[in-house]
């Protein structure tokens, strides 16, 4: 199997995978505030947000006052 057989069998994964739209919430645990997201890829919204509270960097503007006053552990998605 070549480089491009490889490559043409990732593109084919990648764009036959499931992919789940709908809503979801990110949680201020501290405050009670809760940020409603919406979107067809609801996976990808959870990967941004385990990334930015695992680097401790907020990727969501909306969060960034509150995260720098709590913490990424004050968030839950």
């Amino acid at each position: 199997m070549g480089k491009s057989d490889s490559r043409k069998d990732l593109v084919a994964a990648f764009k036959g995978r499931r992919i789940t739209g709908g809503v979801c919430s990110i949680t201020n645990e501290v405050t009670g505030q809760v940020l409603l997201l919406s979107g067809v890829d609801l996976r990808r919204f959870e990967n941004r947000f385990s990334f930015a509270q695992a680097t401790g960097s907020c990727v969501i503007p909306r969060l960034e006052h509150d995260w720098a006053r709590h913490g990424a552990g004050a968030f839950t998605f």
